[in-house]
């Protein structure tokens, strides 16, 4: 048996061949990967018995592949095998001529859906053959008729009268050949069916066509309903004169339960997969709400001074684990976003050599903690790539802070980058032409990964088995989140270990911008906006500038705890605040003391933050009032809804004060105001 498998993945290659070999030993694997090579085989004289195919392909998607093979082999069986096909995917394709498709999450039905397609293509091969012979001759007919056990073989005269059928017909039907004769093929079909024209349109596709394809529930004698599938015939003779119709079944019913059962089940796993990722969203928008009082707490008191060292170590230590928990926080809420397919990029040209540096500066606390030394080795010339810069930090702060992580004290952790020339897909290049890719490349002597465990590690939740202390462990999503968001950069990340205490070797790929533009991002530390007209800040570093003049402060936040706790950082700092913690009390105190500035959270009671902020931009005297909000909510339509309620800018709890004094003492904010 000869198999085509257009797969992009080695690695799932490897395993669907396996699975393959399996059950067919003797079975032959070709594998292609551009539509070229697919093209080539299919035109060759190696005869295929099957397709098999991945949705999602680097150069051309599994639809246009479908319709390639379709147009040179349609005759060949073409079973999807995909790592995520939605329902609507599933239909279209099936309409386009799929036979079936498998999950690679379930590749142990491979097999059987393999068997089953050969099966099919066998049972459409006879049919045609059975249809052959009818052309023939009425006598061929009649002997195909009587010999033809398994399917249901009707004959029909022009009217669509029953005219004979063989015992396979009798068996599924009910009916005795002395009662069915002379009947119309109508009485096969249920009620509703028969009263919307079913039957007739059936027939004269047939005869418009030559042949019908059909799939409907059928109706026995005794009243019970089956799924039947097969093809209805136009019998001609020489002189092409519509002699009759054949109509040849199938019972397929346990099929079609079997279909029916595996529809509701992907609709009640997908209802599942979305009411776990709205809770992961709020569960991380609640955990951030304790964890500001806690935040503005410790910082008051580093504020205010500690006489004891130890004491002030405490604090400090305390201060990074709350931080350490909200940037965990974060990355919940960034899987939550990728999987729900609501995270956008924000690209601007930018040179990856600065990104890594960085990065670096970001993870050098955690680097320098272990005491581990850092070789970085650039190379000279820029590496231009279209990116989300922050994104992009992100990714590789997730790897150096593993490498930190996972390699023991005073280890070694290496960071290269440099240009590759070799072909890469690069879906940004015009004409088909190439310019290859800029290589990063994070490598560490630590523990290492065990074999059995790199295939595993960027599925979300998991974590390879680091040691018994959990005392770094995590989430196990920061993977899952390297790996997304450079697929999302039509990059690709691969890992190699050579086993445990070996180290660890993360090596990502990306695709260079063309080098004769020479626009750059800027400064990668400045805060991007997410949303046109309202600044998102989320824990960015922001030095204030001198106090010119405190602020008075309307903070509305109904977590007494937090409000307290903040306005006395701020009042330290000379602002004036004044505190309400019910959102139907925000206007009329507002509108009492005139604030400079509003504080608002959004999950108020009564009132919530949005309409709190709507109803303030309607008063006279709020022109030049600055909203901002602080809040746990951090979802892309939150920061867009802030936006269209009259919000300035958008602070995610727990809210990193530095970054709050730039905002009440930058220039957006007069002295006058």
């Amino acid at each position: 048996m000869h198999i085509l498998l257009i797969e992009d993945s080695p690695f799932d290659a490897e395993l669907i061949t396996e699975q393959l070999k399996e059950e067919w030993p003797d079975c032959r694997v070709t594998q292609v990967q551009t539509q070229v090579e697919l093209e080539r085989v299919l035109t060759g004289d190696a005869p295929l018995n099957a397709v098999l195919a991945d949705y999602s392909l680097p150069q051309f998607d599994g639809l246009e592949a479908l319709r390639i093979v379709r147009r040179q082999q349609p005759d060949v069986p073409f079973i999807f095998v995909s790592g995520a096909i939605g329902e609507d995917r599933a239909i279209e394709s099936q309409k386009l001529g799929a036979t079936d498709y498998v999950l690679k999450s379930r590749l142990d039905r491979l097999g059987l859906a393999v068997r089953r397609a050969l099966g099919e293509a066998q049972e459409r091969h006879e049919r045609r053959r059975a249809q052959h012979f009818l052309k023939q001759s009425e006598e061929r007919f009649r002997l195909l008729v009587e010999n033809v056990r398994d399917h249901a073989i009707v004959q029909l005269d022009a009217r669509g009268n029953v005219a004979g059928w063989n015992k396979g017909a009798e068996r599924m039907l009910g009916y005795t050949e002395d009662e069915i004769l002379g009947k119309h093929f109508a009485c096969f079909y249920a009620a509703e069916d028969r009263n919307s024209g079913l039957p007739q349109e059936q027939l004269k596709l047939a005869r418009d066509m030559g042949h019908a394809e059909n799939d409907n529930w059928l109706v026995r004698k005794d009243g019970g309903r089956f799924w039947a599938s097969g093809v209805t015939t136009a019998v001609r003779d020489e002189h092409h004169r519509l002699r009759g119709f054949a109509k040849i079944m199938r019972d397929l019913t346990e099929r079609k339960q079997l279909t029916e059962a595996l529809r509701q089940r992907a609709e009640e796993l997908s209802e599942t997969d979305r009411r776990k990722d709205e809770f992961l969203a709020m569960l991380a928008h609640e955990l951030r709400n304790p964890l500001a009082p806690i935040l503005s707490s410790l910082e008051l008191l580093v504020r205010c001074g500690l006489a004891d060292p130890k004491l002030d170590s405490a604090v400090q230590t305390a201060v990074r684990q709350v931080r350490h928990m909200a940037r965990l926080l974060d990355d919940l809420l960034d899987v939550s976003r990728i999987t729900r397919g609501i995270i956008t990029l924000q690209k601007k040209r930018a040179d990856l050599k600065s990104i890594i540096q960085q990065a670096l500066e970001t993870s050098r606390p955690r680097l320098d903690a272990r005491r581990h030394r850092v070789t970085v080795s650039l190379t000279p010339e820029p590496l231009m790539v279209d990116a989300d810069v922050d994104r992009l930090e992100q990714v590789l702060v997730n790897l150096l802070n593993n490498a930190a992580k996972y390699t023991p004290s005073g280890g070694e952790v290496w960071i290269t980058a440099d240009r590759e020339d070799a072909d890469f897909s690069n879906p940004l290049a015009r004409n088909g032409e190439s310019r290859g890719c800029a290589v990063v490349r994070v490598r560490d002597n630590g523990i290492g990964i065990a074999p059995e465990m790199l295939p595993k590690i960027w599925d979300v939740f998991t974590q390879s088995e680091r040691g018994l202390d959990r005392s770094e462990g995590g989430l196990g999503v920061g993977l899952t989140l390297v790996k997304r968001l450079v697929e999302m950069h039509h990059g690709s990340v691969e890992a190699a270990s050579a086993g445990r205490n070996q180290g660890v070797e993360f090596s990502l790929r990306f695709p260079l911008a063309e080098s004769s533009v020479t626009d750059a991002w800027g400064d990668p530390s400045i805060p991007r906006s997410n949303v046109p007209g309202c600044d998102v800040y989320e824990g960015v570093e922001v030095a204030p500038s001198p106090p010119s003049g405190g602020r008075t402060i309307l903070l509305v936040d109904d977590n007494i705890d937090a409000a307290r706790m903040l306005a006395s950082l701020l009042e330290l700092d000379g602002h004036r605040l004044h505190l309400v913690h019910h959102g139907d009390e925000a206007l009329p105190a507002a509108r009492r003391i005139k604030p400079d500035v509003v504080l608002l959270d959004i999950g108020l009671p009564g009132l919530n933050g949005y309409e709190v902020a709507r109803r303030l931009r309607k008063e006279a005297w709020a022109g030049s009032l600055c909203i901002i909000a602080v809040t746990g909510y951090a979802m892309k339509d939150d920061i867009h809804r802030a936006r269209q309620a009259g919000f300035d800018h958008h602070l995610t709890k727990p809210v990193n004060v530095d970054t709050l004094q730039s905002l009440l003492l930058g220039e957006h904010l007069s002295a006058s105001s």
